[in-house]
């Protein structure tokens, strides 16, 4: 959240979630997770079909709610079924359709300076599509652990390249020899 410390308030350590009362800062962006059930609620007057009519004691949708009550600038609305991706920018008071590529779908949020794109991978130890953030060029931005690991593999090739035999990378990374072989065998075949 953009204007919101990484640590809880309350000194707890780091957040897991926030709440707009307690923080008075509305989101940036909103990425929402289409449902089937909940399609219309997510997409608002942009679903396909019309929608049901609401009782006038009924709360508004969430669609409602990003776009006229917290007035997120952006949302974001992904339906992993059919690995669609649609962007929905605040334009003078309400929310305007962006056009988004549908052959490697990827928005850019000039203001916000990050883009989400749609990336094939195991994540967790699961295959599938997943939502990652990217830079301009459509880039990745590498997780944590890609970054540790490139950084890693990295090693182990500067110090093969220095003439020292696996067996000392390994003694020396705590990698498993077979491991380092194919580190460096990725990299001379200009694998990552």
């Amino acid at each position: 959240m953009v204007g919101v410390p990484l640590l809880h308030p309350d000194g707890e350590g780091d957040r897991e979630s926030y709440v707009i009362w307690q923080e008075q800062v509305s989101p940036a962006i909103v990425v929402e997770f289409l449902s089937p059930g909940t399609e219309a609620e997510d997409l608002g007057h942009f679903f396909a079909k019309p929608p049901k009519p609401q009782l006038s004691n009924s709360p508004p949708s969430k669609f409602t709610v990003y776009e006229q009550i917290l007035q997120v600038p952006h949302c974001i609305v992904f339906n992993k079924r059919d690995r669609a991706l649609r962007y929905f920018k605040r334009v003078r008071g309400s929310y305007q359709e962006q056009p988004v590529a549908a052959s490697n779908p990827r928005i850019w949020i000039a203001d916000l300076e990050i883009g989400l794109a749609i990336w094939q991978g195991v994540f967790a130890g699961r295959p599938k599509a997943w939502l990652r953030w990217c830079d301009e060029n459509g880039e990745l931005i590498l997780t944590d652990t890609e970054a540790a690991l490139l950084k890693l593999r990295q090693t182990v090739v500067n110090l093969q390249g220095m003439g020292m035999a696996i067996a000392q990378i390994s003694q020396i990374t705590g990698i498993a020899e077979d491991e380092v072989g194919r580190m460096i065998e990725d990299f001379e075949n200009g694998r990552s």
